[in-house]
Parts: C-alpha cells; sequence; structure tokens
C-alpha cells in the first residue's frame, strides 16, 4: 500500500467523522445560517436544517463506510479508484439537498417539523 493511499484514507475518513456531528448540531440546533443560499424571508429554518443535518450525517457514514471497506482491500484497489468513489459520493450526495432544496422552494411542499 503505497503512502499517498494512506494519507487519502486519512483525509478523507476525517473529514466523513467529521461530518456526522456537524450533520446533528445543524439538524438540532437549526443552524442554518451557514447555509450558502438561505434566505430568512423565503425559507423554512426546520425544513432546511433538517434537509442539510441528515445529508451530512449520510455523507459522513458513508464516507466511513467506504473508507472502511477500502481499507479492508486495500491490496486489490488503487488509490485512484478510492477518490472517485469518495468524490462522486459527496457529489451525489450535494446534488440529492440541492435538488430537494429547490423542490421545496418551488413547491412547498416539505411541511415544517418544528
Amino acid at each position: 500500500m503505497s503512502n499517498e493511499f494512506i494519507v487519502s484514507l486519512w483525509i478523507f475518513g476525517l473529514i466523513s467523522l467529521f461530518n456526522i456531528p456537524l450533520g446533528f448540531t445543524i439538524k438540532k440546533n437549526k443552524m442554518v445560517d451557514i447555509v450558502s443560499g438561505y434566505n430568512n424571508k423565503r425559507d423554512d429554518p426546520c425544513v432546511v436544517s433538517k434537509l442539510l443535518g441528515d445529508n451530512l450525517i449520510l455523507m459522513g457514514a458513508l464516507g466511513l463506510l467506504i473508507t472502511l471497506i477500502y481499507f479492508i482491500i486495500k491490496d486489490i484497489v488503487y488509490v485512484e479508484s478510492y477518490i472517485i468513489a469518495m468524490v462522486s459520493m459527496i457529489l451525489g450526495i450535494l446534488i440529492n439537498y440541492y435538488i430537494r432544496w429547490y423542490n421545496y422552494r418551488k413547491d412547498n411542499k416539505l411541511k415544517s417539523s418544528c
């Protein structure tokens, strides 16, 4: 196993580990002010904090799972495939978040859970 693979495992693992408590904090304390594009007049803070919190928790859990899987099979795969898997997972979850937020803004179908 090369040094760059170990470094990428540590970096993505720590970022994933950081996302889980950040997601819980945003979801519990309704910290939507850190969200880019959030508008107090247009968006419900309960819905946006739930969307962002759930997606950050999911991103952290999947990131840790992918890191553990790649750590177990480290002799079989290349570092490029691991980085591609992590980046595509992150982009997929971010796209999911923004599509759901756009649909909420467009239709206002999501009910407030406060």
